[in-house]
């Protein structure tokens, strides 16, 4: 991105959706703004309101979608937390894949698609962009196409769990994470959420409980899958507390335990299991 810097400065206002008394592990809150320094010769700046500077555009484009993205090759905690955003946002908010899904989203999707306000990249306009999301990266390069769409929405939000640890902190006298975003905004519109915990659905789970939403079957069993697979059904090291109560009320929500483990891990195919049998 010539001509382009990023600045970034530490922001500790609220707005997590959070509970004052749920404490989490690490908490790293960052705003972050794009700053254009110099454009490139015989570029064209665009006005905030989507018009050209000489007024070639018959209109200016009305902002009014609100889209969050999954990072490229989805998985199930991405789409999770994605589908679990979109509905902390309103009916009106879209989710979309930007750039294919491992095989066992594929299959999922396959089946209940429909039950998810899932949208295709290419229906959606990025002039239209009010409030985009990304969830599970900070990394523009994980967006495929549809990295640029940060840059002129109206505000951003990222909600990411991969957090560097303690001793990387100290080894360069500054975050991982501080270095590993490269996610912009040409308004300084962006807000950057990232926790240790052990899947971004979590995170996403915790604000529907704070805001007392109810979930359908399905979404309570997509936001399960989430999690479960990202911590390895709670047994992986990365694994908190938090990650377990979010399960428990997905359960209470109507979460499918049976369907949980049916779509967790890819229907292998004949020649996948030769291979595995027979090496």
């Amino acid at each position: 991105m010539s001509g382009e810097i990023c600045f970034l400065g530490l922001g500790l206002g609220g707005g997590s959706g959070l509970s004052r008394d749920r404490q989490p592990e690490r908490r790293e809150r960052w705003r972050r703004g794009l700053c254009v320094a110099a454009s490139r010769k015989g570029s064209k700046k665009k006005k905030r309101d989507g018009t050209a500077p000489n007024g070639s555009d018959s209109e200016p484009v009305l902002k009014d979608l609100d889209v969050v993205l999954c990072h490229l090759q989805a998985d199930y905690d991405t789409l999770a937390a994605a589908v679990g955003l979109a509905k902390l946002w309103g009916n009106e908010a879209v989710v979309v894949l930007s750039g294919g899904s491992n095989p066992a989203v594929e299959r999922f999707l396959g089946l209940f698609r429909p039950m998810f306000p899932i949208r295709s990249g290419r229906s959606v306009d990025p002039r239209r962009i009010r409030r985009i999301g990304v969830v599970d990266t900070v990394r523009r390069d994980r967006l495929g196409s549809c990295a640029d769409w940060t840059v002129g929405a109206g505000y951003v939000e990222v909600v990411d769990h991969h957090v560097g640890s303690a001793s990387d902190s100290d080894r360069q006298g500054r975050s991982a994470s501080e270095e590993q975003c490269d996610i912009c905004n040409d308004r300084g519109a962006i807000t950057l959420i990232r926790e240790r915990v052990g899947a971004a659905t979590t995170m996403i789970v915790e604000r529907l409980m704070d805001s007392q939403w109810r979930l359908t079957p399905g979404e309570a069993t997509l936001m399960a899958l989430g999690i479960h697979t990202d911590t390895g059904s709670l047994t992986f090291e990365n694994t908190t507390a938090r990650d377990a109560k979010a399960l428990a009320w997905l359960l209470e929500q109507g979460a499918n335990q049976s369907s949980v483990a049916e779509f967790k891990t890819p229907q292998l195919n004949q020649d996948q299991m030769d291979v595995l049998n027979h090496g």
